[in-house]
Formats: C-alpha cells, structure tokens, sequence
C-alpha cells in the first residue's frame, strides 16, 4: 500500500523517492523476478512524481528499469529547470526594455547616470 500511495515531498529529490521505492519494493515483492520487479517500481516511482505532465514525459521515453526511470527524471527536471531559468530571462530583459528612462528605478536611467555610463558624453 506504500507503495501505491508514495509521493514526492515538495522539495525531495528524485534520488531518495528512487532509494525509497526500491526498498519498498524489496519488501512488498521479495520473490518477484528481477524483470517484473523492474516494472512494477518503474511504475510506482512515476506514479510517485505526482506531476501528470512530467510523469507522461517519463513514461513516454519508455524506461527498462527503476535506474533508467531515475535518470530520465533527473535529466527531464534539469531541462525544466533551465527553460524556466530562460522564460524567467527573457522577462526581466523586456521589462528593462519597457521601462521609463525618465524615472529613477529605471535600470536604463541608472545606467545613464552612472559617472562613466555607457550613454555619458
């Protein structure tokens, strides 16, 4: 029943839910064949990711076994990661485009009254 109700904590790496359903699977399944305990824990620890759209991409690359599941997780959540990090850039890029050069907290009129800005005559 552990098994089927694990989730990721906010916060938990992929690493320790991978660590945990292995050894919850070791002691739910200890005569299950080494392929279908492979299987089963493949599918406990997507189902444990708790995200639908993540876990689809991780079902979808079609892991052999509870190792590759991990791996494709790790690299899946990095990548997430990064196009965030990215969205997060390109906004505060066109904030600084937009903004007011009249007014103070604007980062372009800071930079045009630095004593040696780039925009200083």
């Amino acid at each position: 029943m552990e098994l089927r109700i694990r989730r990721l904590q906010p916060g938990e790496p992929l690493s320790t839910s991978h660590q945990d359903i292995r050894r919850l699977m070791a002691l739910a399944h200890p005569t299950l064949s080494r392929e279908g305990l492979e299987t089963f824990a493949c599918d406990y620890f997507i189902d444990a990711v708790g995200d639908a759209d993540f876990a689809l991409k991780v079902r979808e690359r079609t892991p052999a076994s509870l190792d590759d599941a991990l791996r494709i997780s790790q690299q899946l959540e990095v990548w997430t990661k990064d196009a965030h990090r990215g969205r997060e850039d390109d906004i505060n890029a066109t904030k600084l485009k937009v903004c007011d050069a009249n007014e103070p907290e604007c980062a372009l009129h800071q930079l045009n009254n630095r004593p040696f800005g780039p925009y200083r005559r």
